[in-house]
């Protein structure tokens, strides 16, 4: 069942190298092995590497033997991104080992971690709104790195997005025939700085100077049209670190009342957390501890939401041995009431209740690569799929009265390139209908309580912004121009508000803004 997708890596492989040896005017001497796991919690087992594979590691390129690992995550786009990533390194790895054995030193000049992700990045994916997330974030807080400061973000996403834009600028500035030759010239000079200065013809002082300001003349202007996260709503007491997927709890009587949940990994374990809406740091409370016990290991949460139901089950996905459980936990109790894993599923991620509290709604990756929607009835354990075909269906939300469910998908013309819409489908008739479309990520959707809108986050504008859109007619817009982004949209019981994802000054907090009667644009 796993053929296909060796089959498409291969052709994606064949289309990189056949891009890259264009770019870098090389031919790697010899094979290059590709070893491809059908899911990340096979990929996360691999013993091609021997250190410990985190959650975050979308595929790497071995040192010793040349080999290329990855896995499939249920997105094309995605899978064609991390291939090609890696197919540069597998390059810049090979005119390493031919540079050096031509020109014989007593030391080498290794390029230092910003230029071989960054470049990676740049000639495998087009800039997006997760680099302007982190970049503009820099520039406007008056945070941004020079290039000789840039190892301090090192082992972290920034470094790569960091690496892109000024790889970007180099090309743009130099041409991009200057990248080439930082690999291919690396023997000529004894640092990289020096190195960078003799390709270019500028000192690393002032191409960092020029990088810095060209940024400024690009960002800066946004900060008189958009709004500061904490100038739209209300900063929650959490603000700091790693905070995201918040939901609301609906009724008023547990856990205190008036509380919401979410996951963080302020302790250095990934936990879910609930909090007061007007409570301070001090009144967050452990719920669920993760990365303590097998049943446990990993909530995934970059990937997957969390939800709870009208009578306080939450619902939440772990990884559990070799595969994703879905769990349901009582509030009240404080203790899990089901743990179900299904045999044909590897990956789940998202759970979603109805209204009623009786069935949950999922995406569930199979070994073949399928990531499809799911709806389970924890009653009487029977698992029903809406949908089967190779497209990544992901997030869905129930319509109140069940009828219908939004998710989104990359079955559009755009899909190929990694980007998402949103649709619907009838849960009695399996229908699938269009909600929006275009050459965008539109995700997260969230329906509100009265039925009439549907919240979701886009990349349409370039960053990361909360939209919403009439689920019957399809027209919408934006809540708010922010600064700063915004994602995983969750209403207020009542419907006046919503809790969001908010990034700023490098962390991620939980923020309330209310829901605005009318959209911007």
């Amino acid at each position: 069942e796993e053929e296909p997708i060796a089959r498409t890596a291969l052709v994606l492989a064949e289309e990189s190298y056949q891009d890259l040896k264009a770019k870098f005017q090389h031919e790697v001497p010899r094979s290059i092995p590709l070893i491809v796991y059908s899911s990340h919690q096979h990929f996360e087992q691999t013993n091609v590497s021997p250190f410990q594979l985190p959650e975050g590691v979308q595929g790497f390129t071995e040192f010793a033997k040349g080999r290329v690992v990855l896995p499939y995550t249920g997105s094309f786009g995605e899978f064609r991104h991390v291939i090609h990533h890696e197919m540069v390194h597998v390059f810049q790895l090979s005119i390493l080992e031919q540079v050096y054995k031509k020109h014989r030193k007593a030391a080498y000049v290794i390029p230092p971690l910003w230029f071989s992700e960054g470049l990676a990045e740049y000639w495998s994916t087009p800039w997006d709104a997760k680099g302007t997330m982190v970049v503009s974030d820099l520039v406007l807080e008056g945070r941004f790195p020079g290039i000789q400061d840039l190892w301090r973000h090192n082992g972290t996403f920034t470094i790569y997005k960091l690496g892109q834009s000024l790889c970007q600028f180099i090309a743009e500035t130099y041409g991009e025939d200057a990248l080439r030759r930082l690999y291919s010239e690396v023997h000529a000079a004894d640092s990289f700085e020096r190195l960078l200065q003799q390709v270019t013809g500028a000192s690393t002082r002032r191409i960092s100077e020029d990088w810095i300001y060209s940024l400024k003349r690009r960002y800066y202007p946004e900060v008189k049209d958009r709004v500061t996260l904490s100038l739209a709503g209300e900063e929650r007491a959490v603000s700091q670190g790693v905070n995201l997927k918040p939901v609301a709890v609906p009724d008023s009587t547990l856990l205190g009342g008036c509380r919401y949940l979410f996951l963080s990994a302020r302790t250095g374990y990934t936990n879910i957390y609930s909090a007061s809406y007007r409570g301070s740091e001090r009144d967050v409370r452990s719920v669920v501890r993760g990365q303590r016990a097998a049943q446990f290991e990993s909530f995934h949460p970059f990937q997957s939401r969390i939800d709870v139901s009208p009578k306080g089950e939450l619902a939440f996905v772990s990884k559990f041995n070799d595969r994703d459980a879905l769990f349901v936990f009582d509030l009240a109790t404080k203790k899990v009431v089901s743990r179900d894993r299904f045999e044909d599923l590897i990956s789940l991620s998202s759970p979603a209740w109805n209204r009623q509290g009786t069935e949950i709604a999922f995406s569930g990756l199979r070994g073949s690569g399928e990531m499809d929607l799911y709806v389970f009835t924890p009653k009487t354990a029977e698992l029903r799929r809406l949908t089967n075909d190779f497209y990544s269906d992901v997030e869905p939300t129930w319509s109140p009265d069940g009828a219908e469910i939004s998710f989104a998908s990359d079955r559009t013309r755009f899909g190929s390139d990694g980007t998402h819409n949103l649709f619907l489908i009838d849960t009695r008739t399996l229908e699938i209908r269009y909600l929006t479309c275009g050459p965008w990520s539109d995700q997260s959707p969230a329906w509100s309580p009265d039925g009439s809108r549907i919240a979701f986050m886009s990349d349409r504008s370039g960053s990361l912004d909360l939209y919403a859109v009439d689920p019957v007619t399809g027209e919408g817009g934006r809540f708010q121009r922010l600064l700063g982004a915004a994602m995983d949209p969750s209403w207020l019981p009542d419907g006046r508000g919503l809790l969001f994802t908010g990034y700023r000054r490098g962390g991620f907090g939980i923020y309330q803004m209310p829901a605005p009667a009318q959209v911007v644009d």
